[in-house]
């Protein structure tokens, strides 16, 4: 295995490291101050120079993750908050209680605006990302010559009389590897067919993301959520720098090919790539949301099996996914790091 650029077999490792918690493992923690007094932590080292937190009450989503001391992620200025002490139910109150993150999950029942469908009240970007999880585990172990993190747990979004879905997430990284490969589980343990919308809300911030940074996309059919934005799609891989007054940009990639989908922000000064990896026959939609706003700077790569502009309008545009009684759909990605020039050059090539 490589650590730190180097090779190391399992004994050499642990010659120079008689306790591998020096360089790889993961910790519990608890926030203790603030909006997100008792939010609960797993803090994940493998080696490579990735560390990344992981929040065990709010739907098992990445809070934060740097590459050798840079932050990658986007924090709001909101800060943390401990959700079930306020659920938004509006988009306004929504932009007043999100955090951010590097990850959160979008779903299951709607992604984007609020709206009532069906006489069901759906808040903005769904309910699940206020759920905590049971059945959490942790666990570091050796596989031969390998040093394994996986993390799990459970989050269910629920109704009396509604749905029953619950969403097992089984994350993994490797000792030395830069990457956090996860899978997520969605089982509709209810006896009526429900809809089903699902995104990940990726969210890239400073340092990392800032006007060195240019988004790769593999080939797909691009278009905005809003019609005053239709003349940056042809700039998509561009991000500007903070402005008073910003906007705020929603580009959708369909892409036209059912298979494993690759996509790059590459920041040039640094001198590395976050890469999300991504199976578009689940989820077949990218969506590029920018805000170039001073203040509430970021850029989202957000993979998706929906529009996210609400369910009402994924009915309207006929692409509404459903999932039926005790049918499972299994979600993989992946996402990291690449430093090496030459893969990254040839993801660069791939892309439109």
């Amino acid at each position: 295995m490589k650590v730190f650029g180097r090779d190391y077999t399992k004994q050499e490792l642990l010659s120079y490291a008689g306790n591998i918690t020096q360089i790889a493992g993961v910790t519990r923690k608890e926030q203790i101050d603030g909006n997100g007094d008792g939010i609960r932590f797993l803090e994940v080292k493998n080696g490579s120079g990735m560390e990344f937190s992981v929040m065990e009450n709010r739907c098992m989503d990445v809070n934060s993750m740097s590459y050798k001391g840079i932050p990658l992620n986007f924090l709001s200025k909101n800060g943390l908050v401990y959700p079930l002490r306020y659920l938004p139910e509006s988009s306004e109150d929504t932009l007043r209680h999100l955090c951010g993150g590097l990850f959160y999950t979008c779903g299951t029942q709607n992604v984007g605006y609020d709206c009532v469908d069906a006489g069901e009240r759906q808040v903005c970007h769904g309910r699940i990302k206020a759920m905590s999880a049971v059945n959490v585990a942790a666990a570091a172990h050796w596989a031969e010559n390998d040093y394994l993190i996986e993390l799990y747990g459970e989050v269910r979004e629920t109704s009396l009389f509604g749905e029953n879905i619950a969403l097992r997430r089984h994350m993994q990284v490797s000792m030395g590897k830069p990457a956090v490969k996860i899978t997520d589980e969605l089982e509709n343990e209810g006896f009526e067919e429900r809809p089903l919308m699902y995104m990940y809300h990726l969210n890239l911030g400073f340092p990392f993301a800032d006007s060195e940074m240019k988004i790769y996309v593999e080939p797909s059919e691009k278009s905005c959520r809003d019609e005053w934005a239709a003349p940056y799609l042809s700039e998509y891989r561009k991000v500007e720098k903070p402005q008073v007054p910003g906007k705020e940009i929603c580009i959708m990639h369909s892409f036209r090919e059912k298979k494993q989908v690759t996509t790059l922000a590459f920041n040039e000064r640094l001198g590395f790539g976050f890469y999300i990896k991504q199976d578009t026959n689940v989820m077949p939609f990218l969506h590029e949301w920018k805000t170039n706003i001073a203040g509430a700077y970021a850029v989202g790569l957000e993979p998706a099996n929906c529009h996210c502009e609400g369910r009402v309008n994924e009915k309207k545009y006929g692409t509404l996914q459903t999932i039926a009684p005790f049918e499972t759909v299994r979600v993989e990605t992946e996402l990291g790091i690449l430093e090496d020039r030459e893969q990254i050059e040839q993801l660069i090539k791939t892309s439109e």
